[in-house]
């Protein structure tokens, strides 16, 4: 897969699922945990692997679920991490997966750094 994932919109049960689980709690969203630009395609996809092993951080892009988007790594890389990240912060975990993610204070669907904004949403 090429460090250039497609950033086709995802539906728009994908975004409303995704806007529902930031806000659950009261946890959203100065901070997300998304997919580095700089690492290389195998070790996103050995991080997502990991993440996907935690709870319910990849229930969303499983196939036949909402965000479901084999050819978009990064996108569904960052959905994922960024969900895991939210769930584990308040006990120390970094945002870091081996090189894989990296912590952005700005809002991912406003910033054209990245590849993968279409699947996050404005709070």
């Amino acid at each position: 897969m090429s460090s250039t994932a497609s950033s086709s919109l995802p539906p728009l049960a994908c975004l409303f699922l995704i806007f529902l689980d930031l806000f659950s709690g009261g946890v959203c969203c100065s901070d997300w945990c998304v997919a580095s630009n700089e690492a290389p395609d195998n070790v996103i996809q050995k991080e997502l692997d990991w993440v996907c092993l935690y709870g319910s951080a990849c229930n969303r892009i499983k196939p036949d679920q909402p965000c479901y988007e084999p050819s978009n790594l990064r996108g569904v890389a960052s959905v994922a991490f960024n969900q895991y990240w939210q769930q584990v912060k308040h006990g120390g975990t970094n945002c870091n997966l081996s090189g894989a993610a990296t912590l952005v204070h700005t809002d991912p669907s406003k910033s054209s750094g990245f590849s993968f904004k279409s699947l996050f949403i404005t709070p």
